[in-house]
């Protein structure tokens, strides 16, 4: 049922010829058996033969192992899987293995994988022909975005491109239409941006009003640090086989779409130095333009 999914994640990854360690909840099984049956140099290691108090022993990997970490976002939270994952390099990574960490339903890593690589590589090339690294931009919306910015260099991450915006250059209004990092949203609201940091939130009904006072409400004590108002990422997502839901980590892949996260962007060739990257926000069909 799976081999599709299974080719794409040995393939895109580039798996092929590699020892690979797959880390997997039961949630995956399936996945995970069909992985072994086309890759037959993998060994599965599955969350559900551990307890929250030993799973330590699952990231004790040898340096510069190759792993993919397959979990629900259920399990990650269950099993507390952030406290083993390095972040400090923007994608998160298991100590010095060479790994991919994917937090996702299984729906959403059917809908990701499920497409031929070469649509997504297709996306993905025309993105990086189009747009221009150490260009000025202005980004709008038919629901009001109006963002001007000046990019760094554009970097492919897997199901995405993306760039740390010059800190300061970074002014306008983002009209979120999409989602917010925990949950995909039908309403609107306004986070107005200046000399590239959140400076007020705003939403023009009472259940955009909602939306926002939850968002403030899971956000507070990050933004009471000034660096982690910062604009730090803009990305914009080619999968074609994804879609916009309450997962964010699919919701940034889809194709025209453009999401901004805020905090740390060292990792993405910035200077905003910060402990935090997320609260992350999405709108659809944005409009690029070069501006001089």
């Amino acid at each position: 049922m799976y081999s599709c999914v299974a080719d794409n994640l040995i393939k895109r990854f580039h798996y092929e010829k590699k020892k690979l360690y797959l880390l997997v909840d039961s949630t995956f099984d399936e996945i995970a058996q069909d992985i072994q049956k086309q890759h037959m140099n993998t060994e599965v290691i599955s969350f559900s033969s551990y307890t929250k108090e030993n799973i330590k022993q699952i990231f004790e990997l040898p340096p510069s192992a190759v792993v993919l970490l397959l979990a629900d976002p259920e399990s990650y939270l269950k099993y507390q899987l952030y406290q083993y994952l390095d972040f400090s390099h923007g994608e998160p990574q298991i100590g010095n293995t060479v790994s991919r960490v994917l937090i996702f339903p299984k729906d959403s890593i059917r809908r990701i994988f499920g497409v031929a690589i070469e649509k997504d590589t297709t996306t993905k090339n025309m993105l990086m022909t189009t747009m221009r690294n150490h260009q000025k931009y202005r980004i709008t919306t038919q629901n009001g975005t109006d963002l001007s910015f000046e990019a760094r260099e554009w970097i492919p991450i897997d199901f995405e491109i993306c760039t740390a915006p010059i800190e300061d250059l970074v002014n306008g209004v983002i009209v979120v239409d999409g989602a917010l990092f925990f949950k995909e949203i039908d309403d609107t609201l306004a986070f107005t941006i200046e000399n590239g940091k959140v400076a007020s939130i705003t939403a023009s009904s009472l259940k955009g009003q909602q939306l926002a006072d939850e968002y403030l409400n899971m956000t507070e004590g990050i933004m009471k640090n000034p660096v982690n108002k910062q604009l730090a990422e803009i990305g914009i997502g080619f999968c074609n086989g994804a879609m916009i839901n309450d997962c964010f980590m699919e919701a940034e892949t889809v194709v025209n779409t453009c999401h901004f996260c805020f905090g740390n962007n060292l990792c993405y060739g910035g200077n905003n130095a910060s402990d935090f990257h997320g609260a992350s926000i999405l709108i659809k069909n944005p409009i690029f333009e070069q501006v001089q």
